[in-house]
């Protein structure tokens, strides 16, 4: 089987201390030639609804996973590092063991969200090679993949690839409704017919998000008192929606500087200041980190005093040592607001205190 090697390659690094051992390069699944095992069946796969068992093939080191029970499946979510490449085209590439009694159906559910896009029937017999190809979405962040038995159990599977690949696609086309927030190049990609570009590359130091989004308006679109500014929605990422002038406290997400009451977005926050010493009359100009980490909230003048009524993210900045408001916190990996740890799609476990929102020295 044509990955085998990389197999032996993964043993070898885990072998000499390795702490992982993902898909190669281009390669969208995990342990996708089932040969390293866990507990319950292969390593990086769920097992749901029965048993699986390892199978030796042509080699007793070289395995394959049996679906052993009427029903039982694997399941796995894949993840593309980056929404936005080139590679339209999906490889599908399936070795298995059909039998006559037992059908494998595989499922692709892209964005993991309970919506099957594509469903087949695996084709192969003594090991047959299974290969087809779908144009998908450039944008799509990750896919569920679902294995099942719909039979009495007993087929089995010595490799399963999905491989993203550039260039013409001779396959079937997979079709998927956006989402706000939804990564994009076109507004003919978007169900919202707006496809508008973020505040610059980088919205919060350190962190990429994609150049746009799918969005609810573009600059030009919102009326008298509004602007297109950004907001959260479901999607891991944010969009461009109407939002009233100057109502951005500071270290709320902005994307133009009239969202702001500071009257200032840098870097995706409203700011009290965004390049030098020469913006703060009584202070320097500094990236606020949030208080159990999270990235930058806001660049403001450090070492300024805020009188009564001014803007403040912490305690500190307070000539009163009081800033009232919410507790504030954010997801680690993006900043955005989040009340627990589900609410931070791009990073589990990751909601973290990040200091006091709409805050306001007393």
């Amino acid at each position: 089987m044509n990955i085998r090697r990389v197999a032996i390659v993964c043993f070898v690094l885990l072998a000499l201390g390795a702490d992982d051992c993902r898909a190669p390069s281009g390669h969208l699944l995990e342990n996708g030639s089932f040969d390293r095992w866990c507990a319950e069946g292969p390593c990086g796969w769920q097992v749901t609804g029965g048993a699986v068992d390892a199978l030796s093939t042509w080699h007793a080191l070289d395995l394959a996973v049996q679906l052993s029970d009427r029903g039982v499946a694997l399941e796995q979510v894949a993840t593309s590092a980056d929404p936005q490449v080139d590679e339209g085209c999906l490889q599908v590439r399936a070795l298995a063991n059909v039998l006559p009694r037992d059908p494998l159906r595989l499922e692709l559910d892209f964005r993991s969200d309970g919506t099957v896009e594509y469903s087949t029937l695996l084709e192969g017999r003594e090991w047959a090679e299974d290969e087809r190809f779908l144009v998908i979405p450039r944008w799509f962040d990750r896919v569920r993949v679902r294995l099942v038995s719909e039979g009495r159990g007993g087929s089995s599977l010595g490799e399963l690839r999905l491989v993203r690949l550039g260039g013409a696609c001779p396959g079937v086309e997979v079709m998927l409704t956006t989402e706000l927030g939804d990564p994009c190049s076109g507004s003919d990609q978007c169900d919202q017919d707006h496809c508008t570009a973020l505040h610059g590359s980088a919205w919060i130091e350190g962190d990429w998000w994609p150049d746009s989004t799918c969005a609810e308006c573009d600059q030009d679109s919102c009326g008298a008192g509004l602007t297109c500014g950004a907001v959260w929605a479901t999607a891991p990422y944010p969009h461009r929606a109407c939002e009233p002038v100057a109502e951005g406290s500071l270290g709320e997400l902005c994307a133009t500087d009239e969202e702001c009451v500071t009257g200032l977005c840098c870097q995706g926050r409203c700011s009290e200041c965004c390049e030098g010493e020469d913006e703060c009359s009584d202070g320097t100009c500094s990236p606020r980190l949030a208080t159990d980490g999270g990235g930058v909230l806001a660049r403001v003048c450090e070492y300024v005093v805020r009188p009564a009524g001014a803007s403040c993210l912490d305690h500190r900045d307070c000539r009163s040592m009081q800033c009232v408001g919410e507790e504030l916190r954010v997801c680690s990996d993006s900043g955005r607001v989040c009340a627990s740890d589900e609410g931070c799609p791009l990073q589990e476990g990751a909601c973290v205190l990040a200091g006091v929102a709409h805050g306001v020295c007393e």
